[in-house]
């Protein structure tokens, strides 16, 4: 899936929401409802996906490219949207927004494994500056 941290594009893909799912059948009983109000879902998404400009968080150890306008609008009105109907349906889901969430493509991210990947790597190739 990644090469030392670098998400494949066939793997890219936008968050929208963090949820917390206390059971496969909670998790089934989501899928059913999102399946029931995909025509509604859907006419949010654009058909072509602008994108700009590079971020970071927890000291780059994720790396984003944001989604620019008019896009944002529609994944933020979509965000809206998914929230409304988990809210009203399935509110025992809880949503997480402890942070702020805004559209980007992550592109990097570095994970433990990839964090000894890449050590192994530096050792391997003589990368590292001497002290």
């Amino acid at each position: 899936e990644t090469q030392f941290g670098m998400i494949l594009p066939t793997k890219f893909h936008i968050t929208l929401l963090t949820l917390y799912i206390d059971s496969n059948d909670t998790l089934n009983r989501l899928f059913i409802l999102l399946k029931k109000y995909q025509d509604k879902i859907l006419k949010y998404i654009p058909h072509t996906l602008n994108i700009e400009g590079l971020g970071e968080f927890n000291d780059c150890s994720v790396v984003w490219s944001g989604i620019s306008q008019p896009n944002r609008e529609h994944f933020t009105q979509l965000v809206d949207e998914l929230k409304n109907i988990i809210d009203r349906d399935m509110p025992y889901i809880l949503i997480d927004e402890a942070r702020e969430w805004f559209p980007h493509i992550t592109i990097y991210k570095q994970s433990y494994n990839i964090k000894k990947k890449v050590a192994k790597f530096i050792k391997e190739n003589e990368l590292q500056d001497a002290p």
